[in-house]
């Protein structure tokens, strides 16, 4: 069965909190957003804090936060909603995506050359992560709301 592992599926929610601070903050640039600390996310999102703090790290190491430090230290989205794919997402915390281990640079298949099937796992395999890179953060933030009983109103970009 192909399933997003429970770390991918939080670092989604985890995510949210941010843009939702954003929109919280009133805040048109999103360095202008207060940092998120581990502390904050986990008592909002029920996830155990050493779970938020893994995975707050490997969103950092993947480019997608940014780390401030200090007293009023912790976490900032490093791009704006719109610009952070769920592919992104999943490659910072699974890495890179297989539908199956012969797609990998590192696969052990004794029959690759002759599987008929290696060239249609390929193009499934781009196909799906062609779906989710053209899937972003923002784009999922309606249904993100929806699930938090939160009415969503995007707000007007500065001109």
């Amino acid at each position: 069965m192909l399933k997003i592992s429970r770390l991918a599926d939080y670092a989604i929610l985890l995510l949210w909190q941010f843009t939702h601070q954003a929109d919280a903050d009133d805040a048109h640039q999103l360095h202008q957003s207060r940092p998120l600390n581990a502390s904050f996310l986990a008592q909002k999102t029920s996830i155990p804090q050493t779970t938020v703090q893994k995975i707050l790290k490997l969103l950092h190491q993947g480019g997608l936060l940014i780390s401030k430090r200090g007293i009023q230290g912790g976490y900032l989205l490093a791009q704006s909603p719109a610009n952070i794919s769920l592919k992104h997402i999943l490659n910072a915390i699974e890495g890179p995506i297989h539908l199956t281990s012969c797609i990998s640079d590192t696969h052990d298949c004794s029959i690759i050359n002759l599987c008929p099937l290696s060239s249609i796992w390929q193009d499934l395999n781009q196909k799906f992560e062609d779906i989710l890179d053209d899937t972003s953060l923002d784009q999922m933030r309606p249904a993100l709301f929806a699930t938090q009983n939160i009415a969503y109103s995007p707000k007007e970009k500065a001109l």
